[in-house]
């Protein structure tokens, strides 16, 4: 998205980005719940995908799909092993799998707040607008960015909620975290047993359930 979609975003200082960094930052291990939207050009609308992201150590971040389907995938020392039901096990070098390593390098500089660490691997660029801000990390390495453009970090204050990959070809996806991820999954929960046509607004809020609002949450938090 552009950045004029944040309203009158002004640049920040090198200090800034560590003063954030040094707000986000949580004790080792840490947990959050996520909701992820992926898009693809296989499907009529976006997969939508929930599960837990945990950084238990430095260097490794695991990610528990638990809706639609169950599957972990831990990525370790340099290498990525992803476990799904009834299927062969699959590991690979994380060199392969770039938008992991992005996610990795993302989720831990902003849990550790070293931000050295992410300017090992990206350009930094932070722009604020008011309480809202985005970071947004571009790879330095030429291979990475053959497949990531950029990883965009955006949160309100001292909470980030939304992570979002963008790959040159138009792809990626967009991850919530932590309360606006809960908030999209009992949205997504209410949508999967109610039918949004059978709703009496004298009864209920429509609001409040319709499956839609996900898109709503995503749209607010990935700015």
């Amino acid at each position: 998205m552009a950045a004029s979609c944040l309203g009158p975003l002004q640049s920040a200082a090198a200090t800034d980005i560590d003063s954030l960094l040094q707000a986000l930052a949580r004790p080792l291990p840490a947990e959050t719940a996520f909701v992820e939207q992926r898009g693809s050009e296989l499907l009529d609308a976006p997969l939508l995908l929930r599960g837990r992201l945990s950084h238990p150590r430095p260097g490794v971040l695991v990610r528990e799909v638990r809706s639609p389907y169950p599957e972990v995938t831990t990525v370790a020392d340099g290498r990525v092993e992803i476990v799904r039901d009834g299927e062969r096990r699959r590991r690979f070098s994380l060199r392969n799998a770039p938008e992991l390593a992005a996610l990795l390098a993302g989720f831990e500089g902003m849990v550790t707040g070293d931000r050295a660490l992410l300017e090992r691997h990206y350009a930094l660029t932070l722009e604020r607008d008011g309480e809202r801000w985005l970071l947004t990390l571009t790879p330095r390495d030429p291979r990475s960015a053959r497949r990531v453009r950029s990883l965009r970090l955006s949160g309100r204050e001292a909470e980030l909620l939304c992570t979002e990959v963008r790959q040159p070809d138009g792809g990626g996806s967009r991850m919530l975290v932590g309360p606006a991820a809960t908030r999209a999954a009992d949205r997504a929960d209410a949508g999967d047993v109610i039918d949004p046509d059978l709703i009496d607004p004298d009864l209920i809020d429509p609001d409040v359930i319709d499956p839609n609002g996900v898109d709503d949450i995503f749209a607010d938090a990935c700015r």
